[in-house]
Formats: structure tokens, sequence, C-alpha cells
């Protein structure tokens, strides 16, 4: 057997088990060079031996980007029965919806409710649609309106030093030790619908 064939086989296909597998590593262990690297390249672009070794991906893109790397995963035989799938926040992209490799992904994201709310009332004021990070400039002014009442003139002096908390329309905000904390919603693409999960 090659050096190269000595490698720890990773990819196999979905329904040899680890006897079938053994079996094969025989076979082509003695069969000629050539079909034993064809044979053997083939096997590990399948599957995984046994089961996956993680339980999660993040994939960090979005749009027909992030489909095409789920949609990869297929042919990998790697599924959502395998791992879970976590992503960025995809501003509740319809297209999710209609792509059934996306089809169970986890992202965070804002309320739905706020945001759909937002941009209806953007579209009323505007006629057209809002870029999908305007609501964040619509709640910075909210808070720091709410930050000027509540700390009066000495708001630069105090704004991340007081503990406190403020709901706006894309969540919670609270403050504390000079730290500030966005708590998002955590949605899952699931039939046909964004599932809010937590």
């Amino acid at each position: 057997m090659r050096k190269n064939s000595r490698k720890k086989y990773n990819l196999l296909y979905a329904q040899i088990n680890e006897e079938e597998l053994e079996n094969l590593k025989k076979k082509y262990a003695h069969s000629s060079a050539q079909v034993n690297e064809k044979k053997l390249e083939n096997l590990k672009k399948k599957y995984t031996l046994g089961k996956v070794n993680f339980d999660s991906v993040i994939i960090a893109d979005f749009s027909e980007n992030l489909k095409s790397v789920t949609n990869s995963f297929s042919f990998s035989d790697v599924t959502v029965k395998d791992v879970k799938f976590i992503t960025l926040n995809q501003w509740f992209d319809k297209t999710l919806l209609k792509e059934s490799s996306a089809n169970q992904i986890y992202f965070p994201s804002i309320k739905l409710t706020n945001y759909s709310k937002f941009r209806e009332n953007y579209f009323k004021s505007y006629n057209k649609y809002p870029t999908q990070i305007s609501i964040l400039s619509y709640d910075i002014l909210g808070l720091i309106y709410y930050l000027k009442k509540k700390q009066g003139d000495n708001l630069l002096k105090n704004i991340f030093n007081k503990k406190m908390t403020y709901v706006g329309e894309i969540g919670e905000f609270s403050f504390e030790n000079k730290t500030v904390n966005h708590k998002l919603n955590i949605y899952q693409v699931l039939d046909n619908k964004f599932l809010k999960i937590n």
C-alpha cells in the first residue's frame, strides 16, 4: 500500500460502515496503485467515517454565498441531522425560505415584528424600503434621548459607567462597567418561516 493511501480516511459513502470500510481497505491494498488511488480518492469525497466529529458549523456569509456553502455540505452528506448550521444576522432574507439547504439554519437577529413594522413605516414615509441597518440609526436616536434624560449633563462622563438597560426597536441594550451588551434573538429557518427559538 502506498504511503499516501495510509492516510486516515475521513470521507466515506453514507451507507458504508466500519466493517465494510476495513474490507475495502484490504481490497484496495492488494490492487494496482492506480486503481487504489482513484477509488480511495472517490471514497474520501463522500462521507465521514461513522458520525461527524463536530456538532455545529458556523458560516460567516450572506445571501447567495451562504446558500452556496450550505448547499455544498449536502454533497459531502453533512446535513442538519448531523450538525447545526449557524450564521450571522441574515436580516430575514426571504430567499432563505425557498432554499432547501438553508432549512433549519440558525441566526441571531433583532425582533422580526419590530423589523417588519419599521420597514413598513419607512416605506409609507419615503416610498421605498430602508437598507437593512437603517433601523440601527433609528434606535441610536432613541438611546441618546434616553441617556440624556437619565443622566442629564453628565452624559459623556457617565454614559457607560452606570448600570442600566435600554429597550429599543432592535432589542435590549445593557450598560455596565464601560461595556455595552446588545441582546439578540435567535431565529431558525424552519418550514418556510422564521421561527424565534429563544
